[in-house]
């Protein structure tokens, strides 16, 4: 046995929202489209969209590295996204971190390298 993928789901209550807002924000490749469940790509890594959520606030285990996260912040505004927490240096993690919340309501962790 191997392992052939590893997906990451968010739900979605309205799947033509979730897969506009992650193809407009983030430029995935959109790789699947159902009514209850579509699959997003960035190289090998998948977002699978599930439907079926209520809209409230949904804690993700997803994180996304970015080279601007001032630009990754303003995109997901501009798309309809929430910055829960503004871009901050983590110490003593060399890192920026911001959370977002998406159309969808889950909250999305953005990172970015320091010096990236």
């Amino acid at each position: 046995m191997k392992i052939t993928s590893v997906k990451n789901m968010l739900m979605a209550q309205n799947m033509e929202r979730a897969v506009r807002f992650y193809v407009s924000t983030f430029a995935l490749e959109l790789r699947i489209k159902g009514e209850s469940r579509s699959e997003l790509a960035w190289g090998e890594s998948i977002i699978a969209l599930h439907g079926g959520h209520d809209g409230t606030e949904k804690r993700a285990s997803l994180i996304l590295e970015v080279d601007d996260i001032m630009d990754a912040t303003a995109q997901v505004q501009l798309n309809g996204g929430h910055i829960l927490e503004t871009p901050e240096e983590r110490g003593p993690e060399p890192l920026i971190y911001a959370e977002f919340m998406d159309t969808e309501g889950n909250v999305v962790m953005l990172t970015q390298p320091i010096g990236a």
